[in-house]
């Protein structure tokens, strides 16, 4: 080989690993960003220091989920029905999934996952989940319409209690009503019924594939 040779290649391996650093320095920074916040929300609404606590590592942990899926995709294309399965895989056959096979873009699957985390937990303590006889149909499709292709996604509990509203609006309400409508520029619908609790959200397909 020649010197100029050896010189390239070093040149690249070097721009490779610059490449990567600032990748990390990017998703780090991205990330700290994300656990300060679920931190200072949490923190400002609960009533103890034990509840604050309980909250934020069920939170962090949910939030763990969604980066070993990432990781183990290079961070993109992470399928949507991985995402449901690695967020609700302690429930067992409770949940059941339906819906076409879709690949997710990094930050679709913080947002969705934090999302799912929300619906987990709020089925466990109030909802389908709280008894044995629940369950949760999770499904999603493709819609199309003048304005384009939406992703439509539904969390449907039945076999539980009649789902009431909270008595106030915590930070786990303001992640499904609000947070992730505006992260993913769609909508979202919560609705308590005598069946169950459902929540859905419409986005356009873009924000989710990228």
């Amino acid at each position: 080989r020649t010197l100029s040779e050896a010189s390239y290649d070093r040149s690249r391996r070097e721009e490779t690993i610059r490449f990567v650093m600032k990748e990390l320095a990017h998703r780090s920074k991205n990330l700290i960003a994300v656990v300060m916040s679920m931190v200072r929300q949490t923190a400002r609404q609960a009533d103890n220091i034990d509840a604050m606590t309980e909250a934020i590592t069920n939170r962090i942990l949910g939030l763990g989920k969604s980066i070993d899926l990432l990781t183990q995709t290079d961070w993109r294309n992470v399928p949507l029905a991985e995402l449901l399965k690695q967020q609700t895989a302690s429930f067992g056959k409770a949940v059941q999934l339906d819906g076409p096979k879709i690949l997710l873009r990094a930050e679709a699957v913080q947002h969705l996952g934090m999302a799912i985390h929300e619906l987990g937990t709020n089925a466990v303590k109030y909802g389908a989940l709280s008894t044995t006889t629940g369950k949760v149909d999770i499904g999603w499709s493709i819609q199309t319409d003048a304005s384009g292709e939406y992703l439509v996604l539904e969390w449907k509990e039945t076999g539980g209690p009649p789902a009431t509203p909270p008595d106030k609006t915590g930070f786990g309400s303001q992640i499904l009503d609000q947070f992730v409508a505006l992260s993913l520029n769609g909508t979202t619908t919560l609705n308590y019924g005598k069946q169950g609790f459902c929540w859905s959200i419409k986005a356009p397909l873009e924000q989710f594939t990228g």
